[in-house]
């Protein structure tokens, strides 16, 4: 399983949920260029190699200071399989992220090709969408237009998804974007998460995006966390048994 995310702040939340479920298994970040170049900008990568969630780094691209740096996205894909024997891996540019408020100018548009490499190598591609309640920009109300475009329109991966099982005004919402979007074509899941605030504690590792915590936008951060459960079920050959999204 490969989780790709468009933002750094959703690394911490998959992994929580990831080990929640399966603890200590073998989990390697790959840091692109998207963002901060930087590995050593990141607190929340120092966290989580400390606290034993993440077993390696490699940096891909322009960016620098991984366990490994790798030229682009396939040999980092390569080397996050055959250098550091990683089970699950991650992929997610570094801190920040550069956006102009316009359909296709954003940095984390690398989510179309990094799927799509995921695929052509082999892996299982998991798209972790953007999603918030709490952002005040109606471009990324509910089902960000990052995720929209991305997933809808521009990769030509086959993704996994995974939402959280909510049973609420939110779940109504991403329907309609969903179907609107063209996100169909995709293997939709509804999965339940574990309760974040818990294992943020047991862990001593609070979370933030935006400048908001996960008190003030659950939605963004449970988002990540289902994928972190999805990736388990997949090591785990359960993907059948899954509730698929119903809408």
């Amino acid at each position: 399983p490969v989780l790709v995310g468009t933002l750094h702040s959703m690394v911490a939340p998959a992994l929580l949920a990831f080990h929640g479920e399966t603890p200590r298994r073998r989990v390697v970040y790959i840091m692109t260029d998207g963002a901060a170049l930087p590995l050593s900008f990141s607190d929340t990568v120092r966290r989580l190699k400390a606290k034993g969630l993440l077993s390696a780094v490699i940096t891909c691209g322009h960016a620098f200071g991984g366990d490994l740096e790798a030229v682009n996205i396939y040999s980092a894909l390569a080397a996050a399989k055959a250098v550091t024997q990683a089970e699950v891996i991650i992929v997610a540019m570094g801190p920040g992220i550069v956006g102009t408020g316009t359909k296709y100018g954003f940095s984390g548009i690398e989510q179309a090709y990094i799927l799509e490499a995921v695929q052509r190598l082999g892996g299982r591609p998991v798209a972790i969408p953007r999603i918030s309640f709490a952002d005040p920009r109606a471009r990324h109300r509910g089902l960000s237009h990052h995720s929209r475009t991305v997933l809808g329109e521009l990769t030509f991966a086959t993704a996994l998804i995974a939402l959280p099982d909510w049973e609420d005004e939110r779940m109504e919402i991403l329907t309609r974007q969903i179907k609107e979007s063209g996100l169909t074509r995709h293997h939709l899941y509804q999965l339940k998460v574990p309760a974040l605030p818990v294992l943020m504690d047991a862990y001593d590792l609070p979370l933030k995006t935006m400048g908001r915590s996960y008190h003030e936008d659950p939605a963004f951060f449970e988002t990540p966390a289902a994928a972190g459960v999805l990736a388990n079920c997949l090591l785990g050959g359960e993907l059948d048994n899954l509730p698929r999204w119903n809408g």
